[in-house]
């Protein structure tokens, strides 16, 4: 089995190491810049959609052009 964990800040690490030792679990360290920059801009992907989210709750949504509901719900009935 294998667990990967992202840590950014040296001192969570530094008392993570002695319980994986303690525990006598193998572990490595790694400085993978790349997983550390795609997990950056995943968020910051994750930060504009909530951005965008926000602003179209703020501004609410322009009902005037989907017509007369009542007419919609009438013709769709009317099938079955």
């Amino acid at each position: 089995m294998e667990l990967v964990v992202y840590i950014n800040d040296e001192k969570d690490f530094s008392v993570l190491e002695p319980l994986l030792s303690r525990m006598k679990l193998r572990f490595e360290r790694k400085n993978n810049v790349n997983a550390i920059n795609e997990s950056s801009a995943t968020q910051e992907k994750v930060e504009s959609a909530r951005a965008q989210l926000l602003q179209m709750l703020k501004e609410g949504v322009d009902v005037s052009s989907y017509g007369d509901p009542v007419a919609w719900q009438k013709e769709a009935r009317r099938y079955y």
